[in-house]
């Protein structure tokens, strides 16, 4: 699991390279903005994703800026933060190869909506394991029945919750 991560953190890296804008330096490494949306909806950016580590991925990203593009930009992306959770969620949830787990990282990571849980086959297996959760397949309606859960344990702030399982189990996975 969290080899994965790692490759999708380089990834990311090499894809905000590709910016040149530099944002910062920390550490003596430098760090780049990631491109801007006109960059990542072009088609011939799916082949620089691929090379970059982003895989199947590729085609999404650039298909869901597409749409992004199409609903208003930064400006529509920005107006949700002014509805509810469910109506973010399901905006999102239009996007190309975009669902409930990604929906709800977007929501929890840039909209400011920390009761958005992000329900991955990981954190559902932390839910079976810790909280004695259900074992059955995970559908939507179980991702909504474990963000419930979540929420009512940890309140407002049960996506950050949600953060620090994933990140504290993915650690010991590793071992």
């Amino acid at each position: 699991m969290q080899q994965h991560s790692h490759g999708l953190h380089r990834s990311c890296f090499k894809l905000s390279e590709l910016s040149g804008e530099n944002a910062s330096m920390f550490d003596g490494s430098d760090f780049y903005c990631l491109p801007d949306i006109s960059f990542l909806s072009k088609p011939e950016t799916e082949k620089i994703l691929r090379e970059i580590g982003f895989g199947y991925r590729a085609k999404y990203i650039v298909s869901a800026m597409r749409d992004v593009q199409e609903k208003g930009g930064i400006e529509w992306l920005g107006s949700l933060r002014d509805v509810n959770l469910a109506e973010a969620r399901k905006e999102l949830s239009q996007l190309a190869g975009v669902g409930p787990k990604v929906a709800s990282c977007v929501c929890l990571m840039s909209l400011d909506k920390h009761e958005a849980v992000p329900i991955d086959t990981h954190i559902h297996q932390v839910a079976i394991k810790h909280y004695s959760r259900s074992k059955k397949s995970l559908t939507p309606a179980l991702h909504n029945e474990l963000e419930a859960f979540f929420q009512k344990i940890h309140g407002q702030f049960a996506g950050w919750a949600q953060a620090y399982l994933f990140y504290s189990n993915s650690k010991k996975t590793d071992k």
